[in-house]
């Protein structure tokens, strides 16, 4: 989990995710946004910040795609906006920006929203990839994870979800075990050396995976044994999703 210290702008609670969560932006420009911040006190506006921050302006459009001027109130498109009237280079007599219209800009849905999160960021505050395909999902009769402890030992089940662990350890036989998630919590399911040969495809390069199967269920342990896989990744297509793999 990201460090919630590095905020731009004084708000009321909330979680916060750490700058180093922004793909490619560089710890040197979050260090100078924390100095510049203690100094200045909080920013008053997106022009404010970049004339006292002096980061180039590509480091700040990072930060309006990543959604970081959330708080001042800016949207993920108004601050991109508003970032390509910046000025690559300031001096002592800069003159800030002349004011331009305020576009009328769609606002992004919640598919969108995430779908760019995921993209920046690698996971996102307003939502779960697989809530935006739970209607799909109860039409193929997949239950969520928060379900599964509700399922007896022995129970033909479906589940599915964003795979963000593989794992195939060189004690196991040959075992794949694999860990979904979804909006609701997460499924650690078992792939057997027959049902990988047969389902290679999905047991390897599926980012959002079904796993057709059986709840196992030792005390407080509980997994599902797969016997059929199926790759779903097309129905989050666009959506940046990303397994930790360790095989």
């Amino acid at each position: 989990m990201a460090k919630p210290s590095r905020r731009l702008f004084v708000s009321s609670p909330a979680l916060q995710l750490g700058f180093r969560m922004i793909k490619g932006f560089k710890k040197l420009h979050a260090d100078q946004i924390v100095t510049r911040r203690r100094e200045h006190g909080p920013f008053r506006s997106i022009d404010d910040f970049h004339a006292t921050t002096e980061l180039p302006v590509s480091a700040v459009a990072k930060l309006s795609e990543a959604d970081a001027f959330a708080s001042l109130p800016k949207t993920r498109r108004l601050a991109l906006w508003e970032t390509l009237a910046l000025p690559e280079t300031r001096g002592p007599l800069s003159l800030p920006p002349e004011p331009r219209p305020t576009p009328i800009l769609e606002p992004q849905t919640l598919y969108q929203e995430i779908h760019a999160d995921y993209g920046t960021t690698g996971l996102s505050l307003k939502g779960h990839p697989i809530q935006l395909i739970r209607d799909e999902l109860k039409l193929r009769k997949v239950i969520p994870a928060i379900e599964l402890p509700n399922h007896p030992h022995g129970r033909w089940v479906r589940v599915a979800g964003v795979v963000i662990i593989r794992q195939r350890p060189g004690t196991a036989k040959g075992i794949v075990f694999e860990t979904l998630e979804d909006e609701t919590g997460i499924v650690n399911i078992i792939i057997r050396p027959d049902v990988y040969d047969r389902c290679r495809n999905a047991a390897r390069n599926a980012c959002v995976l079904q796993a057709d199967g059986y709840v196992e269920r030792q005390g407080q342990v509980q997994h599902v044994m797969a016997v059929r896989l199926h790759d779903l990744s097309e129905l989050v297509a666009n959506c940046s999703l990303k397994s930790r793999d360790f095989h």
